[in-house]
């Protein structure tokens, strides 16, 4: 009676333990598969717009005016597309209310000064703008050759809509185990 009361101690014991290390190594793998799955959505989000960016970009050198802005804004469809001046001051713009706006006026657009400074491209984060607070955008900004910089920025209706399609790209051969249980 001892030994069999022992033998099913240890053995209920031993299920336990191996339980619990299964569900921890899951949770372990599930983690970093998410931060992978994050990260390639961060990434292809950020050459995306850095692509668009380079396209408007090059298209503009072509010729700047305000009809061709907002030409452009439409036909890539975004939110935003800004020239900004040696100074760091928006010439033109998408939005006609942000010309003059001082990209040193804001932490959120003081970062673009560093293509002012040397950098050639740069993405920013999905944050709220400095002008309007209460709008968020994702900003990439490509520097020209005379000075200054074309920036490119979308909403969260672009942002969310490529965020599906990369979780879906990112997910499709991501399993855990043998039968992805």
């Amino acid at each position: 009676v001892c030994v069999v009361l022992a033998f099913l101690a240890t053995s209920m014991f031993t299920y336990s333990i191996q339980s619990r290390l299964s569900e921890s190594s899951a949770e372990e793998l599930l983690l970093r598969n998410l931060e992978d799955v994050q990260h390639s959505i961060e990434q292809a989000s950020d050459e995306e717009l850095l692509n668009i960016t380079r396209n408007i970009t090059g298209v503009l050198r072509n010729g700047m005016n305000a009809e061709s802005i907002h030409t452009l804004a439409k036909s890539f469809g975004v939110s935003e597309i800004n020239v900004v001046n040696a100074e760091g001051i928006i010439v033109l713009s998408s939005d006609d209310s942000y010309i003059g706006f001082d990209m040193d006026s804001g932490e959120q657009s003081r970062e673009f000064l560093a293509l002012l400074h040397g950098e050639k491209e740069m993405v920013q984060l999905y944050q709220p703008m400095t002008l309007n607070p209460e709008i968020s955008r994702k900003y990439a900004g490509v520097a020209l050759a005379g000075g200054g910089f074309v920036q490119v920025g979308y909403d969260a209706a672009y942002f969310q809509s490529k965020i599906a399609t990369e979780v879906v790209d990112a997910a499709k051969f991501r399993r855990i185990g043998q039968t992805g249980c």
